[in-house]
């Protein structure tokens, strides 16, 4: 896997938070949360909801209860903590993806040349408390790159075609490879200032026998 990130302009730390574990000895999750607003308070946010992913995907928690439990831990709160998560779970075994999006930017599939997008139509973490997260599955194939931008990477570009068509243009040599080039685009379009943070989380499927 590889990633790539920008610190919004004036802050010291990123809002944005990764993660690229091993479940178990069958699955990994990779994961995105953006802590909505900048700053130290959303890099609190970010990696609270982030921990807790893990924590909870590692006990081998039911998906919808891990989601419903952070929702509620993120709303009970007098002050506004909210985050968008990308999130994937891929079996090692079959290739099979369940990802999980809430109110988090499209998450796009590279593979040989052409692009797949998966849309989110969520609202972020912790705002309702009844959550209704965007919830799909996909099976991958070998060579095929998974990648999760936060909302600095995406409105950058004019619009999502724009967007789509640079990321299908690209041949990219590796993950880093590709988080890097994306980045770079991305700083050049907003003419190198960083108004949000930016982070692009890619990863790599591949076989191994």
């Amino acid at each position: 896997f590889g990633v790539a990130y920008a610190i919004k302009n004036g802050e010291k730390v990123s809002g944005d938070t990764h993660s690229v574990i091993k479940i178990n000895e069958h699955s990994f999750l990779m994961a995105l949360s953006d802590g909505m607003g900048s700053g130290e308070y959303a890099k609190k946010v970010s990696e609270s909801a982030i921990s807790l992913i893990e924590a909870f995907y590692r006990a081998e928690m039911p998906e919808g209860t891990v989601l419903k439990t952070i929702n509620k831990l993120l709303s009970f709160n007098r002050d506004e903590r909210f985050t968008c998560i990308d999130i994937a779970a891929i079996n090692l075994n079959t290739g099979m993806a369940d990802f999980v999006k809430i109110g988090s930017p499209a998450g796009i599939i590279v593979r040989e040349g052409e692009i797949k997008v998966l849309e989110s139509s969520s609202l972020p973490l912790g705002i309702l408390d009844n959550l209704h997260p965007t919830v799909c599955s996909e099976m991958l194939k070998s060579g095929d790159i998974v990648v999760f931008m936060s909302d600095g990477i995406t409105s950058a570009f004019p619009s999502a075609t724009d967007l789509y068509e640079f990321l299908q243009e690209l041949k990219p040599l590796n993950p880093q490879n590709l988080a890097d080039r994306i980045l770079a685009a991305a700083l050049e379009k907003s003419g190198h200032t960083v108004p949000d943070d930016m982070t692009v989380l890619c990863t790599r499927i591949f076989d191994n026998t």
